[in-house]
């Protein structure tokens, strides 16, 4: 119970964040927000959950083999749970400051997939080279390692898909008006194809 609790407040926060910045007026700092916020959340959620934060990381886990399968829908909704309520909080809140929202967007198909695509594999890439393939070399580093690529994916993607890469973050984004649901299909399918790339691949490359 106490790692779905971690799961739920690390995704709760990520996503707060990315709908207080990327809807409120602040989309310049978006990026670095973000990634801010995920380096932090890791380095406080690591050693109880694995800080997941994100269904595409958890089933990445499980396809390489780390995760158990009974732990993966419980995950996932602490995740979606998480990523719901936050958006839920942060609408009101925007709403005080006078914001003009941004307008729903839909995003192009193709572009969106292989930015959703190569933003998710960026992000899983680098996550599991830090926390597991390199841990004892740089451990220290790992949360700083995954907000920036988590940044760097951001920054190059940000103006083709929203770069949700995550579809906690994108149902988040969806619920509050940033992008259309209409669209959900494009993250599940780039971002869930990226785990599973990278989880069977890694137990290729890896061994």
């Amino acid at each position: 119970m106490r790692n779905y609790f971690t799961e739920f407040i690390g995704t709760f926060f990520l996503v707060l964040v990315v709908v207080m910045t990327g809807n409120g007026g602040q989309t310049q700092w978006m990026p670095l927000a973000v990634g801010s916020a995920y380096a932090v959340l890791m380095y406080a959620g690591f050693a109880q959950s694995g800080a997941h934060y994100n269904p595409a990381v958890t089933l990445a886990h499980y396809f390489q083999g780390k995760f158990e399968l009974s732990e993966v829908l419980p995950y996932v909704a602490a995740q979606i749970v998480g990523a719901f309520l936050a958006t839920l909080l942060a609408t009101p809140l925007l709403a005080e400051l006078n914001v003009e929202q941004v307008a729903i967007r839909s995003v192009p198909m193709i572009p969106s997939l292989i930015a959703e695509f190569l933003g998710t594999f960026l992000l899983l890439w680098v996550l599991f080279q830090v926390t597991i393939y390199q841990q004892e070399r740089i451990q220290s580093f790992y949360g700083f390692a995954v907000g920036f690529a988590y940044l760097t994916g951001i920054f190059a993607f940000q103006r083709i898909s929203g770069a949700a890469f995550n579809p906690a973050i994108a149902i988040g984004m969806m619920t509050a008006g940033m992008l259309s649901w209409s669209d959900l299909w494009i993250f599940l399918v780039a971002n869930l194809a990226a785990a599973g790339v990278i989880g069977y691949g890694w137990k290729w490359l890896h061994g």
